[in-house]
């Protein structure tokens, strides 16, 4: 039995994967988001982009509300960083 979303994180590991080959490294967030998003428009990607979301703890709504940078297929939040090297956090 396959593991949920497996083919959904094919998709968009593809895209991502795609638009690092292209563009390489160096350019801010915003940049790289909107290349993300044209992409998995090319690849028939559902997204929406900095849709607020609810956050809910034990099953009562907080004020506070998240702002992702992309939700694709429904259900999986990408959050996009531009960093120049990994740290251990």
């Amino acid at each position: 039995m396959p593991e949920p979303y497996s083919e959904e994180g094919y998709a968009l590991m593809g895209a991502a994967f795609e638009v690092h080959n292209i563009q390489g490294g160096g350019l801010l967030e915003a940049t790289y988001q909107e290349k993300f998003e044209m992409e998995s428009e090319l690849r028939k990607i559902p997204y929406h982009c900095k849709k607020e979301l609810k956050i809910f703890y034990k099953g009562r709504e907080l004020r506070e509300r998240y702002t992702p940078n992309l939700r694709v297929f429904g259900e999986i939040i990408v959050e996009l960083k531009a960093i120049s090297a990994l740290a251990p956090a």
